[in-house]
């Protein structure tokens, strides 16, 4: 019974704990709650980057400093069988040294500022854990309080809609990607973060960038993140298409991201699938040296 107890929780990995910042992903409901309130797919759904800490969720709304806080996390839409949940512990990091564990917890921040909360998943039979959860918590020192507002212009375009709204641009030319008219927060905008979605960025308000027109995505997310004198950090993202892959179907860049966004599901469950098919012909075995 030990090794199906580990078997199911790789099943479990492979399922819910298998993608490294991921665990909620498009089209799942989510199971992470603040003040009773769920928390949202962060509207930012990838980088290029390995050092553009990206949350998974964002928090329902903005909180205050000193507001006792209740975190929980939702076991009926974690999709984990009930006897591995019992045998997990769950670490929690609160992003500000705090740290906590179990499946509930309450904190206070005390300063004012971006935070992204993680939750890491350790199961007693396995070494090492596994990050499941992270959620951006933004605390304002009042309700007055104005987050500051990333705006992403390129050769003077801007995207209506990031996820449907996107921007044919010539690949093999300099594109002038301009951060200038985001709009300033309470405090002053101290940092300008540009992920070009190729590995490369810059931290200039305004910058040329060049995309090959050989490179084999013709596509590509550029991401910006503001982050103002206070702490409070703010992303957006747009959609770029080579100009000349357009063709005659304008539409099928935009069914592009959220492809993207749900290939890691369709990679997880073949892999999940063979994990059980083993566990089945496993048990079958058993259960004919048993009757013999």
């Amino acid at each position: 019974m030990k090794f199906l107890h580990i078997l199911t929780f790789i099943i479990l990995v492979s399922f819910v704990f298998l993608s490294p910042t991921y665990a909620h992903v498009s089209g799942q409901p989510p199971f992470f709650k603040i003040d009773g309130k769920y928390s949202s797919l962060y509207p930012v759904p990838s980088t290029s980057l390995s050092d553009f800490n990206l949350p998974q969720d964002l928090a329902a709304e903005n909180y205050l400093i000193n507001q006792k806080l209740t975190f929980e996390i939702d076991t009926q839409y974690l999709q984990v069988p009930k006897e591995i949940i019992s045998k997990t512990n769950f670490l929690w990091d609160f992003g500000d040294g705090q740290k906590g564990s179990g499946l509930k917890q309450a904190h206070t921040y005390k300063t004012q500022g971006s935070y992204v909360l993680t939750i890491d998943a350790k199961y007693d039979e396995i070494v090492g854990s596994q990050l499941i959860q992270s959620v951006l918590i933004n605390i304002l020192p009042n309700n007055n309080y104005q987050l500051p507002k990333p705006v992403i212009k390129i050769n003077n375009r801007q995207s209506k809609d990031s996820l449907i709204d996107v921007l044919y641009l010539p690949f093999g030319t300099n594109l002038e990607f301009d951060a200038s008219q985001s709009e300033a927060s309470s405090s002053k905008i101290v940092s300008y973060t540009w992920d070009f979605g190729d590995s490369s960025s810059t931290n200039q308000p305004r910058a040329a960038h060049l995309y090959s027109k050989d490179m084999p995505q013709q596509q590509v997310f550029p991401v910006l993140r503001l982050k103002d004198s206070n702490g409070f950090i703010a992303d957006t993202y747009v959609q770029i298409t080579n100009d000349n892959q357009k063709n005659n179907n304008p539409s099928q860049a935009a069914t592009d991201q959220p492809k993207k966004a749900s290939n890691r599901t369709f990679l997880i469950i073949p892999i999940a699938l063979l994990i059980m098919a083993i566990v089945g012909i496993i048990l079958r075995i058993r259960k004919k040296k048993s009757s013999h």
